[in-house]
């Protein structure tokens, strides 16, 4: 049976049909794929069936799987961690109290009210991981921060 495909691509056995183009195969692509094949070659009755039996169903063929060579993906480069300009922030460490201290870090603000710790002897970001959005957040993550030694 040959079917001209209206819509999309078509892959089968390797080959790939782009709309226009004619596929030649045993199965009913109409059937199986709705408003995508047009059949080109008329239907002819098979003489061996009573006219008004069903016809048995027809059972999918199994494509071989491609074998795809595996993508070798380029080696990451990690980059540094990124080291916060305390400049451009707002220092708020001494709205905290001594436990900043005690735990060796600063706290700073931007301009959207969110506050970040960072490690105060190379400027690293502690609260990465955590969206500290009020005062009460910032106490809390400072607390579970081990004490410098």
């Amino acid at each position: 049976m040959k079917f001209k495909v209206l819509a999309g691509r078509h892959d089968q056995y390797n080959e790939t049909y782009n709309v226009g183009d004619v596929v030649e195969t045993c199965m009913d692509l109409c059937k199986m794929f709705p408003n995508k094949f047009q059949r080109m070659d008329p239907v002819v009755p098979d003489a061996t069936k009573p006219v008004g039996s069903k016809p048995k169903p027809i059972a999918p063929v199994k494509e071989p799987p491609v074998e795809k060579p595996p993508v070798e993906k380029p080696p990451v480069e990690e980059e540094p961690e990124e080291l916060y300009d305390t400049e451009a922030y707002d220092d708020v460490t001494s709205n905290f109290g001594t436990a900043p201290e005690a735990k060796g870090v600063l706290v700073i603000k931007d301009d959207t009210e969110h506050y970040y710790v960072i490690d105060s002897t190379d400027g690293t970001l502690l609260s990465e991981d955590a969206v500290l959005s009020t005062i009460t957040k910032t106490k809390a993550f400072i607390k579970r921060l081990p004490d410098v030694a």
